[in-house]
């Protein structure tokens, strides 16, 4: 199935919330876990395909995907309960909060971390970065663009063991 598709696909779920007044039914809350967590992760995956562009750079914000929880009570339960979900971390602003909800929600889940820094990233961002490092030992796909000086700046955290990372 084409991504674009997909996320045709999970907008027209989207619209289907209207039917939830007064604990009403739809179709959406009625997908069951091991069909809804699979167009999930699609439609997640293909956002976060989505949010670096090779010439234009980062393009935030990088959680709108969470919105997908406000379907219905059940996406809600499903979105914010499947560790599998939330592995890719991305940090293309300045979000230490919703990195440091996602290392949460993630559980033990191997992460894929994506980092595009510039020479003027803020100390924040670089931060957060080092908070995600203190996860190294699930660290399963690191990608990273960074200045070499930032990059020096960590060594204390990439002498981690990442024993995922091939």
């Amino acid at each position: 199935v084409h991504l674009g598709g997909m996320v045709s696909y999970a907008e027209a779920l989207l619209s289907l919330k209207v039917g939830l007044r007064g604990g009403g039914s739809t179709l959406a809350s009625g997908l069951p876990v091991d069909v809804l967590v699979p167009i999930l992760d699609m439609v997640i995956e293909d956002y976060y395909r989505q949010l670096y562009h090779p010439m234009l750079g980062p393009q935030p914000p990088s959680f709108q995907w969470i919105r997908l929880g406000q379907v219905c009570r059940w996406w809600r339960f499903v979105v914010l309960g499947t560790p599998w979900l939330w592995r890719r971390v991305a940090l293309l602003e300045d979000v230490p909060d919703m990195i440091a909800f996602a290392l949460l929600r993630s559980k033990s889940t191997p992460l894929t971390v994506t980092a595009h820094l510039v020479p003027d990233s803020r100390v924040a961002r670089v931060h957060t970065l080092a908070m995600v490092f203190g996860e190294a030992a699930r660290l399963k796909e690191l990608n990273l663009t960074i200045p070499t000086g930032t990059l020096a700046s960590l060594k204390s955290f990439y002498d981690t063991a990442a024993p995922l990372l091939v």
